[in-house]
C-alpha cells in the first residue's frame, strides 16, 4: 500500500517528536502492509510554517536513517496544506509543495469558512493546473451537513481523501457515517492512515483498506484507494474519477446507511 498522508517527520508539528518515534512509526507502517507514505507535515501561516525545502531535505534524511536501520519504507515529501486564500501566493513564492511536489495539493478540509469561499479557491488552483486533495472531509461539519458542495467539489476536480480511523473507530460516529457514504456514493477516492504516532493516531490502514472492501463491495476498488490512485498521484499522473451518484441532502447531515460492522 502507498499511503499518501502521514506525519512521520520528527519535530516539525504534532507528529514524532524525535527520530526514534518517527522509526517507530516506519515499523508499524511496515506492518500494516505499507511499502511507500508521503511525509505530510501540517503547513499553517502563523503555527506550522515548515518550508518546501526543508520538508525535501528532511525527507531525504529520514530515508538515510531507515535505510540505515533496515527499515524498508520508502518515504516522499509533501505537505498538509492549511485551507486558506494564501494557498495561491504561497505556491508562486515554493514555500509549499504538492504531494511528491506533484500537482496535487493534499489541503485540509475546511472547518470554518463558507462554500463560496471553497468555489472560489478551488477555481482558481484548478486555472493554474493544480488538483485540490482534500483531506479527510468526513471531519469537516461544513462537508458533513452540506452533501450538494461534496459532489460540486468532485465535479470541479478535486479528490477527496478518507482517513483511515474514520472507518475503524467507534467514537466519531458522524464522521463514519460520512464516510461510509462518501464510499458508497463512490465520492472518496484515497483511503490514507494520517497516522501521528504509534500510540496517538496510529495508522489503522489496514484493517480500514478491509472495512473499504466490504463498503465497495470490490477489493479492486478498495485496492486502487490505497494503491492504485497514490501512484497516479506521486508520479504525477492525470487521473480520472469516476462520477460520483447523487447523494440526498439530509436535513441534519449524513444519514447512517449501513451498521458498524466489526471485523
Amino acid at each position: 500500500m502507498l499511503d499518501i498522508h502521514c506525519h512521520i517527520l520528527p519535530g516539525v508539528d504534532d507528529g514524532p517528536k524525535e527520530l526514534s518515534e518517527s522509526l517507530e512509526l516506519a515499523r508499524l507502517l511496515l506492518l500494516e502492509g505499507i511499502s511507500y507514505c508521503v511525509a505530510t507535515p501540517h503547513f499553517q501561516v502563523g503555527m506550522y510554517e515548515i518550508g518546501k525545502q526543508r520538508v525535501q531535505e528532511l525527507v531525504i534524511w529520514l530515508n538515510k536513517k531507515l535505510a540505515e536501520n533496515k527499515i524498508d519504507l520508502k518515504v516522499y515529501p509533501g505537505m498538509e496544506i492549511s485551507f486558506s486564500p494564501e494557498i495561491l501566493s504561497l505556491l508562486d513564492r515554493e514555500e509549499i509543495c504538492g504531494i511528491n511536489d506533484s500537482r496535487y495539493l493534499l489541503i485540509e478540509s475546511p472547518q470554518v469558512t463558507t462554500p463560496e469561499n471553497i468555489n472560489q479557491l478551488i477555481f482558481r488552483l484548478r486555472l493554474q493546473g493544480y488538483v485540490p486533495v482534500i483531506a479527510h472531509p468526513e471531519r469537516s461539519p461544513l462537508l458533513q451537513d452540506n452533501p450538494d458542495l461534496t459532489l460540486q467539489l468532485i465535479n470541479k476536480g478535486c479528490l477527496f481523501q478518507l482517513n483511515a480511523s474514520s472507518l475503524v473507530s467507534e467514537n466519531k460516529p458522524r464522521e463514519t457515517e460520512c464516510a461510509q457514504r462518501l464510499i458508497h456514493s463512490k465520492a472518496a477516492h484515497i483511503l490514507a492512515s494520517d497516522a501521528h504516532s504509534c500510540d496517538n493516531r496510529p495508522p489503522k490502514l489496514l484493517h480500514a483498506f478491509e472495512r473499504a472492501c466490504f463498503l465497495t463491495g470490490s477489493r479492486e476498488d478498495a485496492y486502487n484507494m490505497v494503491s492504485r490512485i497514490p501512484e497516479y498521484i506521486i508520479s504525477d499522473q492525470i487521473y480520472h474519477p469516476p462520477e460520483p451518484r447523487t447523494v440526498a441532502k439530509q436535513n441534519k447531515g449524513w444519514k447512517r446507511f449501513v451498521p458498524f460492522l466489526k471485523f
